[in-house]
């Protein structure tokens, strides 16, 4: 995995780089689905049926009728957008769905962070991620989270508290926007995102994130995800949510 050497030149890479957006993934899982409807054009989310592969191949569309149900969300189906409280609604209610039927839960965060101002703290955006990410905590199903560029602060948490995190070469995550920590610190905007430990390679090595994706492509992503979701679904369900509550429960294994 190529990584920038410092974690401001993580954070512009994220930015700025070439890559799928979180819409263009959201099709390539489920090439096969039915949207479903939000009022949120930050977020979009689908259900279908995941292509089935072995570790040694790449998913293809014609086989996906034989595979295992899912449920995507991409927090961010746009670069650059902050979802409001309607997207975290929507991410709430497709993390109940998939644990109603049954199917994998899989993530594609990519946000600077959730909507902020009076409009959006009017709305309850606060009550909805916490809603949000009680219902991704508490979904039954195998759960996968993808950070495939941005994630900014607990508007891209309330995502990723899944049973396994994966992160692309061109993501980074971080509590507070490298801006915000620098207002709040009083250091410029590199500094602070030097010092945040926000590199894949950081979180990775923190316990953050469980594994490193070789791309950002829809293809690495995708057959990821199919194996990851594949690996969760052979554990016990009561297992794998205490597990997963725990993880998100205690500090990160190698914290300071």
């Amino acid at each position: 995995m190529e990584v920038a050497r410092t974690g401001w030149e993580q954070v512009r890479r994220a930015r700025a780089a070439a890559r799928p957006s979180g819409t263009e993934l959201l099709h390539a899982l489920l090439p096969v689905g039915a949207d479903l409807a939000g009022a949120d054009p930050c977020v979009a989310a689908r259900i279908g049926r995941l292509p089935t592969v072995r570790a040694d191949q790449r998913p293809h569309p014609r086989v996906a009728a034989e595979a295992a149900l899912a449920v995507v969300v991409a927090l961010g189906a746009t670069r650059g957008t902050a979802p409001g409280p309607d997207g975290y609604r929507l991410l709430s209610r497709a993390a109940r769905l998939a644990g109603k039927l049954g199917g994998a839960l899989i993530t594609l965060v990519d946000t600077p962070g959730a909507a902020s101002g009076p409009a959006a703290e009017s709305a309850g955006i606060a009550a909805a991620i916490g809603d949000a990410m009680a219902a991704v905590l508490a979904c039954p199903s195998p759960t996968v989270a993808i950070v495939h560029g941005e994630g900014g602060s607990g508007g891209a948490l309330a995502a990723a508290v899944t049973d396994v995190l994966l992160m692309t070469p061109q993501s980074y995550f971080t509590a507070l926007s490298p801006e915000g920590a620098a207002v709040t610190l009083r250091l410029p905007a590199e500094q602070a995102a030097n010092a945040a430990g926000l590199r894949p390679t950081d979180l990775h090595r923190l316990g953050f994130a469980d594994d490193l994706l070789p791309g950002t492509d829809a293809a690495t992503i995708t057959h990821a995800a199919i194996t990851w979701c594949a690996r969760l679904g052979t554990q016990d369900p009561d297992v794998r949510r205490r597990l997963r509550r725990a993880r998100w429960s205690t500090e990160l294994r190698n914290s300071l």
